[in-house]
């Protein structure tokens, strides 16, 4: 059975993106490198710490659908029309765009709800990972007892204002529970969490 697992890079004051949704340095550790990821394009050129292509790489071959929101994905301009893992990717709306970028990724749009998201992008898994992408969707997927992992990757600078990592006020306590940290050479940690159910 697939695994949802929100990935995440943030300052470490909690900051996923700057006021004007520019991620910026949030995303350093994916270009500031001297190894060449295997998933890197004329497009998208992804420079990282020799640890950190391999831990990248690794977790990228595991992906096995995507689930993001409508405002990344407007926000990301679609990636052109071809993100850098050719996987089923879904996007949560209330309503489908009107032009959809060609390329080599095929984007379903789910206007009913983050449940059938969630069903439609395990099903296209199988036995891999759905990953999440966009605060508003980790949210919906947290508070409705879908997420099964959080990795965070905190950059060490601190933002000082923007987009924040969670904003799910009134919400229930959510227990975690630590299974990875790993230190990288550029600076950025990654730690991985398991939602307790």
């Amino acid at each position: 059975m697939a695994t949802v697992i929100w990935d995440v890079s943030m300052s470490l004051d909690g900051f996923i993106a700057d006021p004007k949704d520019n991620p910026g340095r949030v995303f350093d550790w994916y270009f500031k490198g001297d190894t060449r990821s295997v998933y890197s394009s004329s497009t998208l050129d992804f420079k990282l710490s020799h640890e950190d292509a391999k831990y990248f790489d690794d977790g990228a071959k595991l992906l096995g659908a995507i689930v993001a929101g409508r405002r990344t994905y407007d926000v990301s301009q679609a990636w052109n029309g071809s993100f850098f893992v050719t996987v089923p990717f879904f996007v949560l709306t209330h309503k489908q765009p009107v032009r959809v970028p060609s390329g080599t990724t095929k984007f379903k749009f789910v206007t009913d709800g983050i449940e059938s998201a969630i069903k439609q992008a395990k099903a296209a898994a199988g036995n891999k990972i759905v990953g999440i992408m966009g605060a508003n969707t980790a949210k919906q997927c947290i508070e409705s007892g879908l997420m099964d992992e959080i990795h965070v990757h905190i950059s060490p600078f601190l933002l000082g204002d923007g987009v924040r990592l969670f904003f799910h006020e009134g919400a229930n306590l959510v227990e975690l529970e630590r299974t990875k940290v790993i230190q990288s050479s550029l600076g950025v940690t990654h730690i991985h969490y398991k939602v307790i159910k």
